[in-house]
């Protein structure tokens, strides 16, 4: 999408952008012509120095550190529901996060001989901790044309995780919103993104008739479950 690299700006998110449905139509070339191949996508991500064209934006109280992560989270996920093998973002560290070119601010961590982490290092990793052994299962209807709601489940084993979360760029929530699991559960636990927090924080949800209420923002949350089909 040129708009995303353009002097016009600013970047888009993984949703505005329409970065699911991009790799879908690649996945699906490789599906019809090239059986057994993978498809990787090795190089994406968004800048924190606010003078980047590929900067993230500040949304209401979310800093850029704050955007940066989640647009990332929310990347990973659109890329596994559309069917991409393997994806890396550019790139671990800044290469200078004083400097305006692209992607000389959309790392992890900082630079060379700093390596501070920034929230994304959290978020992403907490993403990693809480999928790891886990595949996309389907999307759940919502009942919100903002609200996503993205199924994993484990490779070999019953658990599985629900992804929510608001796919705007404009302070969405929606507190105390309530969605049924697929099939009956007997247990489950919230997680949360949170700066420090290499697996998030984590909370017990109360089951009322099969519903779970969690509030949702375009911070993702992560619902795990004990049973998905």
């Amino acid at each position: 999408d040129g708009s995303q690299y353009g002097d016009s700006g600013p970047a888009l998110s993984p949703e505005a952008g329409k970065l699911k449905e991009q790799m879908a139509t690649i996945v699906k070339y490789r599906n019809e012509n090239l059986p057994g191949k993978e498809v990787w996508l090795s190089e994406f991500g968004w800048d924190t120095n606010p003078d980047s064209r590929l900067s993230v934006p500040v949304i209401g109280s979310m800093d850029r550190q704050e955007v940066q992560g989640i647009w990332l989270v929310r990347a990973y996920m659109a890329l596994a529901a559309a069917g991409v093998d393997r994806a890396q973002m550019f790139m671990l560290r800044d290469v200078n996060p004083g400097d305006k070119t692209q992607f000389s601010s959309s790392g992890l961590v900082g630079p060379k001989g700093d390596f501070t982490r920034k929230k994304s290092w959290y978020y992403v990793a907490t993403l990693k901790n809480t999928l790891t052994n886990m595949r996309y299962a389907g999307e759940v209807p919502s009942g919100d044309a903002n609200v996503l709601i993205y199924k994993f489940k484990e490779v070999k084993g019953s658990k599985g995780v629900y992804a929510i979360w608001a796919q705007t760029s404009n302070g969405y929530k929606v507190d105390g919103y309530s969605f049924k699991t697929s099939v009956p559960v007997s247990s489950a636990d919230l997680v949360t993104l949170s700066a420090g927090a290499e697996s998030g924080r984590r909370s017990r949800l109360n089951i009322t008739n099969g519903q779970v209420v969690v509030n949702v923002s375009e911070r993702p949350v992560f619902v795990m479950v004990d049973h998905l089909e």
